[in-house]
């Protein structure tokens, strides 16, 4: 209730807003026997991607310090803290399942690296230009763990909190179409796409979801607009990205692609299809999402596109771009990383070129 009532006065506010949830609907997932979480929802007539992914715009996840900065997790700065850090850990395991398959998941690890403390400070002390707002949707709701970004100038930055902070920045920039100061994501092609079995055993709990890309017609080579329809029948969403190359100071800058997102109902969205680039193919995928290691990951095998090296269709892994990235779960299988600049072949846009005909 009190969601719905601060979203409504952010859309007759009449501005650009974001509201900022200390707690989302699909934490109760953690807090239910098995099986009560599906007959709540049931009962109640709802379904889960639309209490999940319609509901939300984004979902920002900071891990407990009882999972990877113990030292700092402690029960008597905080009254309503009564769970031991084993119990505080799996409490955690547990919300974040509840949001896996989330289009816009991010999950800030604990990290406490000085030399990104040092950046974070740079980043957050240095004005933005005007030419980087860009416009979304009013009723925007995201969900963060901590109320962070309405202290972000008063915050210390020390300890484990500096680091998680610095993310939940550069994921809140990535959000709301404003440059970040981390990179957003690395993409991997993978020889196959693994089998039900092999998902369960390696990763344990997934989402799966048909999802359909269209690229619209713009008159902006900087700019590339896509439509993605998500889910099936019972259950789709739908959602409008726009990423825009903004260069920020002189040429000598390095540029930055800056998204912005807006969910839509399913009129918008037919009346936008068709303005579909006709240059363009809409492209099917079965994508597959799942924490792996405190990393979100997306797995996605294409319809119709075959890989030139296995002859097999397409198979890409995502995940945040984090640094401290060191293992991937299919490491055996994986081709080629395909994050840089000589592999943007597999990128989405490239892929959606209709192939001129012999």
């Amino acid at each position: 209730v009190s969601e719905d009532a601060m979203t409504a006065v952010a859309e007759c506010s009449g501005q650009n807003s974001v509201v900022l949830c200390d707690r989302g609907l699909m934490d109760s997932y953690a807090y239910c026997a098995p099986g009560g979480f599906d007959a709540a929802m049931q009962e109640l007539n709802l379904n889960v991607e639309k209490c999940r992914d319609s509901r939300y715009e984004s979902v920002i996840f900071l891990v407990s310090a009882a999972d990877g900065a113990e030292e700092f997790y402690q029960t008597a700065n905080n009254e309503a803290r009564h769970e031991t850090a084993d119990v505080a850990r799996h409490l955690d395991k547990k919300l974040q399942e509840g949001w896996i398959g989330h289009p816009k998941l991010k999950l800030i690890k604990n990290d406490k690296s000085f030399a990104r403390k040092v950046r974070t400070l740079r980043f957050v002390d240095e004005p933005l230009p005007l030419s980087c707002l860009r416009p979304f949707s009013s009723s925007c709701t995201f969900v963060s763990s901590l109320l962070f970004f309405l202290l972000l100038r008063l915050t210390a930055f020390v300890n484990h909190c500096t680091t998680q902070m610095e993310k939940a920045v550069s994921a809140v920039c990535s959000f709301v179409g404003l440059p970040r100061p981390s990179s957003s994501s690395r993409k991997f092609v993978l020889k196959s796409f693994p089998s039900a079995d092999v998902m369960a055993q390696r990763v344990g709990h997934y989402t799966q979801h048909a999802v359909e890309e269209t690229y619209l017609h713009t008159r902006d080579n900087r700019a590339h607009t896509r439509l993605r329809k998500r889910g099936d029948n019972v259950a789709t969403t739908y959602k409008l990205r726009t990423k825009t190359l903004i260069q920020r100071g002189d040429s000598k800058t390095v540029a930055q692609h800056v998204e912005v997102s807006r969910l839509l109902n399913a009129r918008e969205y037919i009346s936008l299809k068709n303005k579909a680039d006709q240059r363009r193919t809409s492209l099917a995928k079965t994508r597959r999402s799942f924490i792996w290691e405190n990393h979100y990951f997306e797995l996605d095998e294409f319809t119709g596109i075959t890989n030139p090296k296995t002859g097999s269709p397409l198979v890409t892994l995502k995940v945040g771009g984090e640094e401290d990235l060191v293992s991937l779960p299919f490491e055996e299988d994986v081709l080629e990383e395909a994050t840089n600049e000589n592999t943007h072949q597999y990128s989405s846009y490239i892929l959606s070129l209709k192939q001129p005909e012999a």
